[in-house]
């Protein structure tokens, strides 16, 4: 009998014992993930100054990218921005949580970031760069894997040739590494989420992404390294192939440069004896291109080699001065031939020994004449000389033909006298 309550009170004790550890086991598997989160880090074993795996194998991040906005092209200060969502995954194994709770991933907010240890990713060519600290995502995976995305826009710089301007392609980067820790210690890839192989798929651009004067041809992602004098760096490369729209520069200054060539041209039908109107317009034609040149100028950086529209406008502003210029010049070469005319004439005179031609004598003025008065009276004495000298010689013609006739009229009265 005794035996018996032996036995029954050893059952029950075992099954209590199993039922207790099993009421444990689902009381801490149905706990709030906080004290999940609170075990795993607790400074005893978790310490974010050290990376995972410190003495092991570098840390594998994999990157995606997801563009939302591309322009702020800057010819000026060769900059362009650029607003992303980055996202990096890597594994923690201090992070591992799956034998205590393995019901969801723990997505994470608050302070978090600064309890557990992230890469240290910036981009290498950025002049300004801004991430709200707010705004993150953050969960870890019952074995460890960490995803972490951010959003960020950041102002980078972007070495551009200029030499085809406006027509120009041009390609701006940016560079992905970490700041502090060397290829030894981390390293990273490109993550190609479709497992295909290629890594472009790795980054994804919105459709609603639209850039006034430019358009994306496309892109391009590489896996590089980069050596310093502190170590070796693992980067990612992204490169956007960009394309200037021309619509714009042929409206703003080509049109208008090219009319205004033509205009310069119109001077050419206005008659030789209206130098006011030709003159007029070529100087306003040529005042017209300057304020346009100066104009594009102002907006462009100060390089050293000469760009495509520098060659336009150069040879469009030639045109219009030569246009200008014409008019003067050739009045003026005009003016010389005339003169050298009139003295090879005078020249040709003097070795057949005749006087000069009075016609000949210079005036001083214009080509058009003018009303001033000689500077030496002999002149206009040696214009009168010579008008007497013609006038006297055509009264002698007239006597000589009147004295002809008187000596023929008598012949003839004499010869009819004497038949008579």
């Amino acid at each position: 009998m005794l035996s018996q309550v032996y036995f029954s009170l050893v059952i029950a004790t075992v099954f209590a014992l199993a039922r207790s550890e099993e009421e444990s086991t689902t009381s801490w598997s149905g706990k709030n993930a906080s004290n999940v989160l609170r075990m795993l880090l607790d400074e005893k074993h978790y310490d974010k100054r050290f990376r995972p795996d410190f003495e092991g194998k570098p840390v594998k991040v994999l990157v995606t990218l997801f563009i939302t906005s591309l322009g702020g092209l800057d010819e000026r200060e060769m900059q362009f921005e650029s607003t992303f969502f980055m996202r990096q995954l890597w594994y923690d194994s201090r992070l591992q949580f799956g034998k205590y709770y393995s019901k969801r991933n723990l997505t994470i907010n608050g302070d978090i970031m600064q309890q557990i240890w992230i890469p240290d990713t910036y981009v290498n060519n950025e002049k300004s760069s801004s991430a709200p600290k707010q705004e993150f995502l953050l969960a870890v995976s019952p074995d460890g894997r960490v995803i972490y995305s951010q959003r960020m826009t950041v102002i980078a710089a972007c070495k551009m040739d200029l030499r085809n301007y406006p027509m120009d392609k041009q390609n701006c980067s940016l560079l992905f590494e970490s700041y502090g820790m060397t290829a030894d210690d981390l390293y990273f890839k490109w993550d190609d989420t479709e497992g295909t192989g290629d890594l472009k798929n790795a980054v994804a651009i919105g459709d609603e992404l639209i850039m006034s004067q430019f358009a994306i041809d496309g892109y391009s992602v590489n896996e590089i390294t980069a050596s310093y004098v502190t170590g070796t760096f693992s980067m990612l490369k992204l490169t956007f192939y960009i394309r200037r729209k021309k619509f714009y520069y042929v409206v703003s200054i080509y049109i208008p440069t090219i009319l205004i060539t033509i205009l310069s041209w119109v001077s050419f039908w206005i008659p030789r004896n209206s130098p006011p109107a030709r003159v007029g317009l070529g100087i306003t034609t040529v005042l017209a291109l300057t304020t346009l040149i100066f104009g594009i100028q102002a907006s462009m950086p100060k390089v050293s080699y000469v760009k495509a529209i520098d060659w336009f406008l150069c040879v469009s502003f030639l045109y219009v001065f030569a246009a200008l210029v014409e008019y003067p010049s050739s009045t003026f070469v005009k003016s010389q031939a005339k003169k050298l005319t009139r003295k090879g004439t005078n020249i040709l005179r003097k070795v057949k020994g005749l006087k000069d031609d009075p016609e000949d004598f210079p005036l001083s003025g214009t080509r058009y004449g003018s009303t001033d008065k000689p500077k030496d009276e002999s002149d206009l004495r040696k214009l009168s000389r010579n008008k007497n000298e013609k006038q006297t010689a055509v009264t002698n013609i007239h006597r000589l033909k009147t004295t002809w006739m008187v000596k023929v009229v008598t012949r003839l009265l004499e010869r009819a006298e004497g038949n008579y």
